[in-house]
């Protein structure tokens, strides 16, 4: 039996101006027009899924808080909407009326603060569909799996560190300017494509062009300036380039290799610097400043936006879901297909945390091990902080440390740790100092409903 979802908007719905990203690309709003004062509506998921011809189906619904409306919940739909994505491009969102009030709703494709079509949804007009072109779909997987951190070496005799599972291991295609793919023996290619999240990330050059390895950037001229050029020159035939978030992009460093790095795949993103590189990501203590991640140690922190930096672009969808409490100790996160302990276990040390994740006994299951950085770090919420994540499915969430399972390889007497106060990835800390620790098990998203 499943427990029932947490009623607020997972971190993946990005909400703007009252609107949602739902999609790489695709916004959405919707508004009921009741006679006292309009509700902006809530946006919910149903489901993401690939036709067999590779076409994308997104499916969900809009409903009113009941903090806002008196008939307001999350089991009272007042519209439904389904998003059909062709592999060509071509895009149709189709919002469905199922209430009494009229619902305005608005769309837009690029979003940039104001909605491209709009319209009424209403007894009489029942259906108000909205059409674009060149929107683009996640082409790989839907999953939202969340890649393994590349340490395959062991560090410890002690069971449970990262190199002891393998869920999702990096694996990468290289691709041409047109999108093509192509063999890994070539040794020139524009973009490479990460199979397991199926986000497409640009690759550099060392010829002083567009791409070139050595140009830096402030945070908005990576955006205005650089990010601007790859979609005015349609970069690979797409125009929906963006800098990617401080957690997608922190997937990239692989975990076995040492400082000095770059702490990447070379083999697929080559002239990589060994340094720092951008994300879209701002930090919410002081929106001056903006998170990044470093291919040189590996590390995530912020600095202020006027500094200059690498940058590397991504495109493609960014899977959504949201946590569900299973009311049994454990919540499972629909993006990921990751099921989490929902209690702090406390503090302790590393090899101690091996130990208990692994002999962990929790809601009928006894596969519970210690997270890697990666997953670890799926679980902040970068929008909050004290702590920096969601306190609703985890109300006990310390502003503290906490023990991923990857070790450092250059210091092999420290491990990652991951900072939910405000969301550091750090390498600097003894395996012998006591670190808070949640366990997690599973890896792979289940289809149709999950089951514990």
């Amino acid at each position: 039996m499943i427990g029932l979802s947490l009623v607020h908007t997972h971190p993946a719905f990005a909400a703007r101006d009252g609107g949602y990203d739902i999609s790489a690309s695709l916004w959405v709003k919707a508004v009921l027009q009741v006679s006292t004062t309009p509700v902006i509506l809530v946006w919910k998921v149903v489901g993401t899924d690939l036709t067999p011809s590779g076409d994308q189906v997104i499916s969900g619904y809009f409903y009113a808080d009941p903090n806002d409306f008196a008939y307001g919940s999350q089991y009272n739909p007042e519209l439904f909407v389904k998003i059909y994505i062709a592999k060509s491009g071509w895009c149709n969102i189709a919002f469905n009326h199922v209430t009494v009030d009229d619902v305005a709703v608005y769309s837009a494709h690029q979003y940039v603060g104001l909605a491209q079509q709009s319209g009424t949804a209403s007894l009489a007009n029942r259906l108000v569909e909205n059409q674009y072109e060149d929107v683009s779909i996640n082409d790989g997987s839907l999953s939202g799996k969340i890649p393994d951190t590349g340490q395959t070496a062991s560090y410890t005799d002690t069971f449970g560190e990262d190199s002891d599972y393998r869920i999702n291991p990096p694996a990468y295609t290289k691709l041409d300017a047109n999108g093509k793919e192509l063999s890994d023996s070539v040794t020139s290619w524009a973009m490479v494509k990460d199979n397991v999240t199926g986000l497409v990330w640009e690759n550099k050059t060392d010829d002083g062009g567009t791409h070139d390895k050595d140009d830096t950037y402030t945070w908005q001229n990576a955006q205005d300036v650089f990010i601007a050029r790859l979609n005015s020159e349609r970069f690979g035939g797409y125009s929906d380039w963006r800098l990617p978030t401080v957690p997608a992009l922190s997937t990239l460093v692989h975990a076995d290799k040492p400082n000095s790095g770059p702490t990447i795949d070379t083999a697929y993103f080559q002239h990589t610097m060994p340094t720092d590189y951008w994300s879209s990501t701002t930090n919410v203590e002081d929106p001056e400043h903006a998170w990044l991640v470093s291919f040189y140690y590996g590390s995530v922190f912020y600095n202020n936006r006027s500094r200059g930096y690498h940058v590397r672009a991504v495109r493609g969808a960014q899977p959504q879901g949201n946590f569900v409490d299973n009311g049994d100790g454990t919540v499972t996160d629909t993006k990921t297909g990751l099921m989490w302990q929902q209690d702090e276990a406390g503090a302790m040390s590393f090899e101690d945390a091996l130990t208990y994740s692994e002999d962990l006994q929790l809601a009928d299951h006894s596969d519970w091990r210690l997270p890697n950085r990666n997953e670890l770090q799926s679980l902040l919420d970068y929008s909050k902080n004290n702590p920096a994540i969601d306190t609703v499915a985890f109300p006990g969430a310390m502003s503290s440390y906490y023990w991923s399972s990857t070790t450092v390889v250059d210091y092999q007497g420290f491990a990652w740790r991951v900072e939910f106060g405000s969301g550091y990835v750090h390498s600097g800390s003894y395996k012998s100092t006591s670190r808070y620790v949640r366990a997690v098990r599973g890896g792979q998203v289940a289809s149709g409903n999950l089951s514990h």
